[in-house]
């Protein structure tokens, strides 16, 4: 019986720790488009500024605001 809460438990934790891990590949990911992609000076800049934001946001904690941020920023590099 034990043993099961506790599988049970680590299951509703699980996707709480994935979000929060998931910030930092997205961040490598828009880092990569801006290097291959050819993208405008001021939508590089604009990326480069949210991109920033949304790193401050990931180390505070709060990884959905940081999630949010981060696909706003791949929309806009046209991923």
């Amino acid at each position: 019986m034990l043993s099961r809460l506790a599988v049970a438990a680590a299951l509703l934790l699980f996707p709480v720790s994935a979000f929060a891990d998931s910030c930092p590949i997205h961040m490598k990911q828009i880092d990569a488009m801006m290097k291959i992609n050819k993208i405008p000076a001021s939508i590089r800049s604009k990326a480069k500024e949210l991109r920033a934001q949304s790193e401050q946001l990931h180390k505070s904690g709060d990884h959905a605001a940081s999630e949010a941020l981060l696909a706003d920023i791949k929309r806009m590099l046209g991923g």
